[in-house]
């Protein structure tokens, strides 16, 4: 048994150029499959897919009509059960409901060890970016507004994507002690956000010193600023993120009054999903599943009514 793509709709256009499409796996075990996620799914043999490897394939294909073609892995006890690709080229990794679960506890649990030392890092950042370091100002940067950190890696989105280190000129106004940011963020959702931070703003303010429109305002990357950051521990950028979304939910969850039903459980969490994904810029479904600690609702687990 072998790990392979489906290729839904279509087949591979040239095997010459499937390197520059196709993921490597360390045994170098692939083969070719196709056709779609509803009809017969075959090996580029014309070999049919049947019993569990089908059973199997279908299950990670459901729910996922953006996949053009999948690799299934042969074995059915591993964390990571497929790698696939979507209509723009993306990779797409498909886990079990085991491993997403245990994945979560371990972020959530990581964001805690975050909390603590987060005001060291905090302390070291302050003297640092008005010093004029440039990471240290990243990472301040990130710390006020949860941006995502931003790379330069082309991600074959429709519109180009930006973050904290790659904001550009035009993407920042001040006024005083506040900063205001425009700019398109994740699959293209405009991020507009003001800040009042009097540190963050005199930052901001000698980044734009000298600065075109489409000047970056930054000449740090993704790994410099991951880098500082793994200094104090195994956090990366991403950690600022989950601890803000989950430190917000919490707060809202101490001054709301406590649902006295199940139904008014749902409508506070809502409220509470709602308010931490504009601070995020995602939505509140997203803010809920993968950035709000589940254990910040305890107080009021009871009336979930599950």
């Amino acid at each position: 048994m072998l790990w392979g793509w489906l290729i839904k709709g279509r087949r591979a256009s040239s095997r010459k150029d499937a390197w520059k499409t196709e993921p490597r796996d360390e045994s170098g075990r692939w083969t070719i499959l196709g056709e779609s996620s509803t009809g017969p799914l075959r090996k580029e043999s014309g070999v049919s897919l049947t019993g569990e490897e089908e059973i199997r394939a279908r299950h990670y294909l459901k729910g996922r009509p953006d996949l053009v073609k999948v690799r299934i892995n042969p074995d059915p006890d591993a964390d990571l059960q497929g790698i696939g690709f979507d209509r723009k080229g993306k990779r797409v990794y498909l886990y079990t409901a085991s491993h997403k679960t245990a994945s979560a506890e371990e972020k959530f649990t990581r964001a805690k060890d975050f909390a603590r030392v987060l005001p060291r890092l905090r302390r070291e950042v302050k003297a640092a970016a008005p010093a004029g370091d440039e990471v240290a100002s990243v990472v301040l940067l990130i710390d006020r507004t949860a941006f995502r950190v931003g790379s330069t890696r082309d991600t074959q989105a429709e519109k180009q994507a930006f973050g904290a280190t790659t904001l550009q000129a035009q993407h920042v106004r001040i006024e005083g002690d506040t900063v205001h940011f425009d700019f398109t963020g994740k699959k293209g959702v405009a991020q507009k956000h003001s800040i009042r931070s009097r540190d963050l703003a005199r930052v901001m303010t000698r980044q734009l010193a000298g600065k075109a429109p489409e000047d970056r305002l930054f000449s740090v990357s993704e790994m410099q600023v991951n880098k500082y950051l793994a200094r104090f521990g195994d956090f990366t950028a991403k950690d600022f993120r989950t601890y803000h979304a989950s430190q917000l939910a919490r707060e809202q969850v101490e001054k709301l009054p406590a649902p006295a039903t199940p139904k008014a459980f749902q409508k506070l969490q809502k409220q509470v999903a709602v308010l931490v994904s504009q601070f995020l810029g995602n939505t509140p479904q997203i803010a809920l599943k993968d950035y709000i600690d589940p254990t910040v609702f305890a107080p009021w687990e009871i009336m979930k009514g599950n």
